[in-house]
């Protein structure tokens, strides 16, 4: 047999191959992929960057014999190093920018909710919010999903007050 545990890992994590042999002994045990000799061994530990299969080849005498494995490594989860807002108060009728950073792995989905829906690809977007309203950035991939939040607050325009004008008597009449 010829196992990986687990078989299925996040980019920068390890598995571990692992075989048992039956049948007469080997005089060579290989593993591709630049690993080379196991001979003597029952296991390897391995780290693949992306999705892998890995032979073991057994020889002796009487000929050789194969088995392979493949490796999912699916992308590290992705990250949401900031999602900043500036300003934060506005009064309405006003636009700010909200922008944000990206870290880990790549996000299949990115998104602002409401009516602002997919920003993949962008760093920032323009909105003009009508009433204080809390903006929520979702990344997504195979592994996770994150999300961070902003706040910001709209003060409502206020109309300017009218003086009034003083009126002094007509001294004529």
């Amino acid at each position: 047999t010829f196992t990986a545990t687990p078989a299925t890992i996040t980019a920068g994590s390890s598995t571990t191959l692992a075989w048992t042999l039956s049948g007469g002994a080997p005089t060579a045990l290989t593993i591709d992929r630049g690993i080379g000799s196991v001979f003597g061994t029952i296991s390897q530990i391995v780290s693949p960057t992306k999705t892998t299969t890995y032979i073991l080849t057994a020889t002796n005498i009487t000929g050789t014999v194969t088995k392979s494995i493949t490796i999912t490594v699916n992308p590290a989860a992705p990250a949401i190093s900031s999602f900043t807002a500036t300003p934060t108060t506005i009064t309405s009728g006003a636009s700010i920018t909200l922008s944000w950073a990206l870290s880990g792995g790549t996000a299949a989905t990115l998104s602002i909710n409401g009516d602002i829906g997919s920003v993949i690809g962008k760093t920032s977007q323009t909105v003009s919010p009508t009433k204080t309203t809390t903006y929520i950035l979702t990344a997504t991939n195979i592994t996770g999903t994150v999300r961070k939040y902003v706040t910001i607050t709209v003060t409502p325009v206020v109309p300017p007050v009218e003086t009034p004008v003083a009126v002094s008597p007509d001294p004529e009449t």
